[in-house]
């Protein structure tokens, strides 16, 4: 007979479930067919009950012939019953009800709802505090009638100290449904936590999701840290810069063509990058020899030169306006019929016109091929050098001429493990059917694509154009969004089927 233990679980580890179906005779080797990738189906945790529930009904869910596919949930961690703990109001049990059916039904929460789980006859203030301290961490479901009830602050307060506790640490997850009616307003220990706005949220089940992972979400105290942050804390941040090196140092043309290089790596910069990791420097320096290779820089100093570009520009224009004067007067000549030729007046001005119009094409010209050999730059390093090393050093390398005067090549952390795991999580909730090592490579897949496009877009080079996230989950400097965030709302489900 089968039995979780709780004393035997940790908080990221799983549990074991099977999906119930009518049809016991589903073909597992089929299952991959019968769902779409946007669909998840409805799991129920394998317990005791549930157990000898199945035995009484003639049948064991454990049996080959039933189990469809086994599937990894968030454990619990020993002495937790619950991973959410719901404070809420009676006079929004409906819009709970809803919420915390998909919890348990899209992410497999086991939820803690006073209507259906407090213990009979025991008082009231002890089946909170007990069934609190059970319960990993506290949903807030906050609304008019929430704040005007004396056992719901009761609740949030109890919620409040325990989080305070040394021993427990509870988190706290608040939500408003509603915002309080006029004169009404937020109880001061609770205005120090931001809320997640469920009139604001399209999908408020899966903020909470996220918020139950990443406890930063809702916790005020973190920001305001992240402006005390010593010059070393900064440097471990995903996005910080810790090398840069500029493209100033010239030497004759004649000379293999450079125009364009970068100093040589001093004996400190070599032990600060080893000091990051062993391989740093090798990847810095297959980076740099990559770029200064490349044609752009053979030929950068005329982008660097304003009156070339306009001189050049002239010298075509007014080739353009010469060789149409000619062929006028040319044509004039051949003819002798003065009158079938417009004026020499209409065409020189149709000329100059003309040369007017290449004169601005081959200067944006110009700065357009300048723009796209920036981008080639950038994707060759992503395909040549940073998808060999990123992994293991935890830093990306990558080029940048907004100075145009001053070309640079720069490193900077970007450690992508948290947001894989992470991604792990979701993929695993919305391909159930895929085992260990697909979810792997799937995340790491979608982790590479979307570091490929930052880097070719430029974005990671102007670390400024990444939209700012209301709270930091991974460590991004400036509180940047990090890969997780930008990928998560497309492996997010938001359909459930029961089977």
């Amino acid at each position: 007979m089968l039995s979780v233990q709780e004393d035997t679980l940790t908080e990221r580890d799983v549990l074991l479930t099977v999906e119930e179906s009518q049809d016991t005779n589903c073909d597992i080797n089929n299952l991959s067919k019968s769902y779409s990738g946007s669909e998840t189906c409805l799991k129920t945790p394998i317990g005791q009950d549930h157990y000898e529930a199945n035995v009484e009904r003639g049948h064991d869910t454990l049996t080959p012939e039933n189990t469809l596919r086994q599937r990894r949930v968030a454990k619990l961690p020993p002495g937790k019953k619950y991973h959410l703990f719901i404070s809420c109001s009676t006079e929004d049990i409906t819009e709970v009800n809803k919420i915390c059916k998909e919890l348990e039904s899209r992410f497999f929460f086991k939820c803690m709802q006073h209507d259906r789980d407090f213990v009979i006859g025991k008082p009231l203030d002890d089946n909170i505090q007990s069934e609190m301290a059970k319960s990993v961490k506290v949903l807030i479901l906050m609304s008019p009638a929430y704040i005007t009830s004396r056992w719901c602050m009761s609740e949030a307060d109890e919620a409040v100290r325990l989080s305070y506790s040394e021993r427990e640490k509870l988190k706290i997850i608040p939500v408003l449904l509603r915002p309080p009616d006029e004169g009404l307003k937020l109880p001061p220990f609770l205005n120090r936590y931001r809320y997640i706005d469920s009139q604001k949220e399209k999908d408020i089940t899966a903020k909470i999701f996220e918020a139950y992972y990443h406890s930063d979400a809702v916790d005020y105290i973190k920001i305001q840290g992240e402006q005390e942050l010593t010059e070393d804390e900064i440097k471990n941040q995903n996005g910080a810069r810790l090398l840069t090196k500029t493209f100033i140092q010239q030497r004759p043309y004649s000379e293999k063509g450079y125009v364009f290089e970068t100093e040589q790596l001093t004996l400190n910069e070599r032990e600060y990058l080893k000091n990051l990791h062993e391989k740093c420097v090798d990847q810095f320096e297959a980076a740099v020899s990559l770029v200064t290779d490349h044609k752009l820089m053979r030929y950068y100093k005329i982008f660097t030169m304003a009156i070339f570009t306009h001189v050049a520009a002239f010298f075509f224009s007014a080739t353009f306006v010469s060789s149409v004067s000619t062929l006028y007067m040319t044509s004039v000549l051949i003819v002798r019929n003065f009158e079938s030729f417009p004026s020499f007046g209409e065409v020189l001005a149709i000329s100059v016109f003309g040369g007017c119009c290449f004169y601005i094409v081959f200067v944006v010209g110009i700065l357009f091929f300048r723009r796209g050999m920036t981008v080639h730059i950038r994707k060759e390093l992503w395909k040549s050098v940073n998808i060999k090393y990123f992994r293991e050093t935890k830093c990306l390398v990558d080029y940048n001429d907004t100075s145009v005067r001053e070309p640079a090549i720069f490193i900077f952390r970007y450690d992508t493990t948290p947001c894989q795991e992470y991604l792990n999580v979701l993929i695993e909730q919305k391909y159930f059917y895929l085992d260990e090592e697909a979810i792997k490579t799937m995340a790491e897949e979608q982790i590479d694509n979307k570091l490929s496009e930052l880097q070719r877009l430029g974005v990671l080079a102007d670390w400024f154009r990444l939209p700012v996230y209301d709270y930091n989950r991974h460590h991004t400097w400036l509180r940047k969004q990090c890969l997780c965030q930008m990928l998560e709302m497309s492996l997010i489900q938001r359909e459930v089927i029961t089977v």
